[in-house]
């Protein structure tokens, strides 16, 4: 549901259904599924390449920059805008 909602956009092609978040709270549900796989059940487990691994450093090293930037209400909207879809 979650893919037939983000890719084919239903709840734009149905006005009264975009009001209601559908793709949000499905991917909410998806997010807290996975979670619960992973941390509580534990009948996923995570494989991490060293690529991933150096992956997850730097975006560390991104994340702990913004508190530390310079200029910090520039630093926080560029890397929401450069990490997620923008709204426009």
């Amino acid at each position: 549901m979650f893919i037939a909602f983000s890719f084919f956009r239903l709840h734009e092609a149905f006005p009264q259904l975009y009001s209601l978040k559908i793709p949000l709270l499905l991917s909410l549900g998806t997010l807290t599924t996975l979670a619960w796989h992973i941390a509580i059940s534990g009948k996923l487990k995570m494989y991490a390449s060293k690529e991933l691994n150096t992956f997850y450093a730097f975006f560390a090293l991104v994340v702990i920059g913004i508190p530390l930037a310079s200029n910090i209400g520039e630093a926080s909207p560029t890397l929401k805008t450069s990490t997620s879809k923008s709204a426009s």
